[in-house]
């Protein structure tokens, strides 16, 4: 088993949400133990969860739609390779993860594991000296900043 991760950007500013949904939902057999999902529209709006993607009825796509606007997004799947897998670590680990720094925003969804995370948690602490991180994807976002 492995993670799944989909993006995408409707470029005429539709919302994306369904593509995200789908897109992800059908890489569901790639992580069961939680899924995410984060839309842009000039803020981050963020869902997250333990399992796998739920169903979402038809009577049900416009709650999601408001609770996620935007017409950029990325979605995730997960499978821990590494790591705790408490409920709680599996919760704080769910992705996407988002880091504002200044004027810059950054979201990411990452399948994978990064090795030298004691080089990088040093860098990363020079710049944000309280940074604790649940998941590698968190590292690669605040280091992207």
């Amino acid at each position: 088993m492995a993670c799944g991760v989909f993006a995408a950007i409707d470029f005429d500013k539709h919302p994306v949400f369904p593509l995200l949904y789908w897109g992800i939902r059908s890489q569901n057999h790639r992580g069961h133990q939680s899924h995410g999902f984060l839309t842009y529209d000039g803020e981050f709006h963020v869902y997250k969860a333990l399992n796998l993607v739920p169903k979402i009825e038809k009577g049900e796509v416009e709650k999601w739609l408001a609770k996620l606007p935007g017409y950029i997004g990325v979605a995730n799947v997960r499978y821990t390779t590494s790591g705790k897998t408490d409920h709680e670590s599996l919760q704080k680990g769910t992705q996407p993860v988002a880091a504002e720094k200044d004027d810059l925003k950054l979201a990411v969804s990452f399948n994978g594991n990064v090795v030298n995370t004691r080089q990088l948690l040093k860098e990363i602490r020079e710049v944000f000296p309280d940074f604790y991180y649940q998941c590698d994807a968190e590292l690669i976002c605040r280091k992207l900043l």
